[in-house]
């Protein structure tokens, strides 16, 4: 099969949209509102905002979302005075694309923010400009590298980076949450009352889960001796392991897990401490804070650990909790969401000036007689993957249903590969342009509400929808080429420098 990038022209997009397509793609242009909900909210016009991300951190290790583990002490107990939405997702897999997607509200192809080296793109508004445009002071404070470039800090009037070493290849450091929070709190302080925006990005529980030993403890009555180094270790023995029974139940594979949850308390007490700074400063009055994840992380469930490989409910599901202290009535919502529907929301919310054309998110509420509601987005929920020497994929959840188009794909015991040779890679993905649509190798469809797990392909099953949801992908390709047609037209109108748009930048 091949999807609307390797035709040329706009005749060549119609002409692989079917019915179905044409349905699914006023879904996917049209903001639908969902019925009211019990649960309200006052106004949030002029409010301070914190959005938390702890990397690669799983919904369903989470006291809140049912994990058995007390891993989440804290963000249990704001959970429980906020609000929970249940079902979300990220829009890839990989930390720089999925954060770009969260600060533009825009899918990575959409904003160009793909590959190895994705960043936010500097003319694109975005998290810190449309909030530094209306007054607000603005800070990002993390312990990642990866978000230590200054595509992401670009725009904030301060940040800064708790990395180890110096140089130019300095490096993350577990266990570092706290000094993000410090800092945070020193912002807020020196902010002197003015409002103000955060983000902070904290790096655990990514690998290569390394947590204090008293810790570690609360889950496991001894330090396992044998610890798995998932780089060095699971990558280039993974055949080995799997034919050792490495897996559930298996010392090795139990400790790293317990390894993965104590790192999940260490960030839990991070932001904890954060809370107890800033309830010092008495500003949580007037505060929204978002909690979320950049994305999830594999346990075996596909056959792999780690993340950035592939885009299963594992990779992808994320959590997200509102909590706003007097303003938010707690409750729990099911709808269906993405990362990329958190910036318009929250500009909604705050009552912040902006262009809703300019994001593929929605907001998910709505304004009733008696206060805001919050609703399904109610268009399809799109993630890509779009690393050239990795796996590279897009899922689609339209309802009930999963469809997943894999253009690239490494085989599990195929993905290692020598830390000098990734950086390589890395190096070579700045100047190597990527194929954004082309020939697909493998297709998966699941039904999520008997399937959740993702295990029974359906497309062998008379009948499925496959078909169907692929064309969300092509209406989403086929949405892109129209913005980039009437802007182009747009500034033609306004005889600017005219701008050629050829067969590439259109894939």
């Amino acid at each position: 099969m091949m999807l609307p990038g390797k035709d040329s022209g706009f005749r060549g997009v119609i002409r692989h949209l079917s019915s179905t397509a044409l349905l699914l793609l006023l879904s996917v242009l049209l903001i639908t509102c969902g019925g009211p909900r019990p649960d309200t909210l006052a106004s949030l016009r002029g409010y301070n905002l914190i959005i938390i991300v702890a990397d690669a951190l799983r919904a369903d290790h989470l006291g809140c979302y049912g994990y058995p583990r007390r891993t989440s002490r804290f963000l249990d107990s704001l959970a429980a005075e906020g609000i929970v939405f249940e079902h979300v997702i990220s829009n890839s897999s990989y930390t720089r694309e999925s954060v770009s997607a969260l600060f533009s509200g825009q899918l990575p192809s959409r904003s160009g923010s793909v590959g190895w080296g994705a960043r936010p793109r500097s003319e694109i508004p975005g998290l810190a400009s449309l909030f530094s445009r209306v007054g607000y002071q603005t800070g990002l404070f993390t312990d990642w590298l990866a978000i230590c470039d200054s595509g992401f800090t670009h725009g904030f009037h301060e940040s800064e980076c708790f990395l180890e070493g110096s140089g130019p290849r300095p490096r993350s450091q577990g266990g570092r949450g706290n000094l993000v929070s410090e800092r945070a709190a020193q912002f807020v302080e020196d902010s002197h009352n003015s409002r103000f925006m955060m983000y902070l990005h904290y790096q655990d529980p990514h690998s290569p889960y390394s947590p204090p030993r008293n810790t570690y403890l609360r889950f496991r009555e001894s330090v396992f001796d044998r610890p798995l180094r998932l780089f060095h270790q699971f990558r280039p023995r993974y055949r080995q392991l799997m034919e050792e029974g490495f897996g559930p139940g298996e010392e090795r594979f139990e400790d790293l897990v317990t390894r993965y949850d104590a790192e999940i308390a260490v960030t839990d007490r991070a932001i904890e401490i954060l809370f107890e700074k800033l309830e010092a400063l008495d500003v949580l009055r007037k505060t929204l804070v978002v909690i979320t994840s950049d994305h999830g992380e594999e346990f075996l469930e596909h056959g792999y650990l780690e993340h950035a490989w592939t885009l299963y409910n594992e990779s992808l599901h994320v959590p997200l909790i509102f909590w706003s202290r007097d303003s938010l009535r707690p409750g729990r919502y099911d709808a269906r969401l993405s990362l990329i529907d958190i910036l318009p929301t929250v500009l909604s919310l705050l009552e912040i000036p902006h262009d809703h054309t300019g994001f593929d998110g929605r907001v998910f509420y709505a304004e009733q007689n008696d206060g805001f509601h919050f609703h399904d987005v109610g268009a399809p929920l799109i993630s890509e993957l779009l690393i050239p020497h990795r796996c590279m994929m897009r899922s689609v959840i339209h309802r009930s249903l999963k469809y997943i188009a894999v253009q690239k794909w490494i085989a599990p015991e195929e993905r290692f590969i020598p830390f000098s040779d990734q950086q390589r890679q890395i190096e070579e993905s700045q100047e190597t342009p990527v194929d954004l649509w082309g020939d697909l190798v493998r297709e998966e469809l699941y039904d999520l509400s008997s399937d959740p797990g993702e295990k029974q392909n359906l497309l062998a099953t008379p009948g499925s929808a496959a078909h169907g949801l692929r064309d969300v992908l092509l209406s989403f390709n086929l949405i892109k080429f129209l913005r980039i047609y009437l802007n182009s037209f747009r500034l033609e109108m306004a005889s600017r420098p005219a701008i050629e748009y050829g067969p590439t930048y259109v894939q």
